[in-house]
């Protein structure tokens, strides 16, 4: 069993919102797991996840130790990996518990990350066979696209200052904003334009990604891959960019590193697209959670490919 004890600082507005954001912590987590419990202090914020390859059974266990009056609520989760008769599963789940009476639980619920299913509601006015659609935890509107940039910049500052994650924070979640192309992009035309600022970025970005458990996180590895590559460092570029595509064989912009990296690229090559990326927040797009590429040559629709060689260069 794992157990992401840091706060996850999210609104549980109904279950479509709870598994969205569930969706954005699943890089954090157990891959071969099948069973997760949330804890919430009041119904508004998450406490902590806990993943399990076991059962409900174990979860429940573990939640008996947690204070009712810190984490009062309870919602398992049940992660569908392949494809499973909804009814039956359903069965199966409410029966796996016995008659174990779990008052502070506030539903089962079933999802293949894109729709969802709860296993304590057979009305199908409330719940349909057919499922809910889970909505996307990857849309940033301008508003937090300008905040998100700004806490970057801030905590950066912080981390230069003291040389350590100093402060509690929801690091998941603004990791996850890495998934905005305009965000990232915001961030990879800094590193192009200041060199000095590169190692500073990747000290910050690697305690990150080691402290919070965040070493699967695509978008994270991939920008700290560019850093290396912008480094000269060609040994942990290529590890990075590996280890991004194991995790996401189609994610553009490791795959548009990791093809800089076959042709043996100049690190100036991409300095120069990172310089002149457009990185305007003011722009009222919003950028897709991932951009998936489209056979070969470059990627139109990822602002990176415009300035690195395709693979025919």
């Amino acid at each position: 069993m794992k157990t992401v004890c840091h706060p996850i600082d999210t609104e549980l507005k109904g279950p479509s919102q709870l598994l969205s954001d569930f969706e954005m912590y699943r890089p954090i987590l157990d891959e071969s797991a099948t069973h997760f419990m949330v804890t919430s202090q009041n119904r508004t914020h998450i406490s902590h996840i806990e993943s399990s390859r076991t059962g409900f059974a174990e979860l429940w266990q573990r939640s008996e130790t947690v204070s009712e009056t810190t984490s009062p609520y309870v919602v398992f989760i049940y992660f569908m990996n392949q494809a499973r008769n909804v009814d039956l599963l359903k069965h199966e789940l409410r029966n796996s518990l016995g008659s174990e009476e779990i008052p502070r639980l506030l539903d089962i619920l079933i999802t293949d990350g894109r729709l969802w299913w709860s296993a304590l509601c057979d009305d199908e006015k409330c719940c349909p066979h057919t499922g809910k659609e889970i909505p996307s935890a990857g849309s940033i509107n301008l508003t937090d696209r300008k905040k998100l940039w700004r806490q970057w910049n801030e905590l950066h500052q912080k981390f230069v200052s003291h040389g350590t994650l100093t402060e509690a924070f929801n690091w998941p979640r603004l990791v996850h904003s890495l998934f905005d192309i305009k965000l990232r992009d915001a961030l990879l035309s800094e590193l192009g334009k200041y060199p000095e600022k590169r190692s500073d970025w990747l000290n910050f970005l690697e305690s990150i990604r080691h402290e919070h458990s965040l070493e699967k996180h695509v978008a994270l590895t991939t920008v700290i891959c560019a850093i290396h590559y912008l480094e000269g460092d060609l040994t942990a570029a290529q590890k990075s960019a590996e280890q991004a595509l194991q995790r996401d064989g189609a994610y553009s912009l490791a795959l548009l590193l990791h093809r800089g990296l076959s042709v043996k690229a100049p690190s100036e090559v991409l300095e120069s697209a990172f310089r002149h990326v457009d990185h305007d927040l003011d722009e009222k797009e919003v950028a897709s959670k991932k951009v998936r590429s489209q056979g070969k040559g470059k990627n139109k629709s990822d602002p990176v490919a415009e300035g690195f060689p395709s693979r025919d260069n």
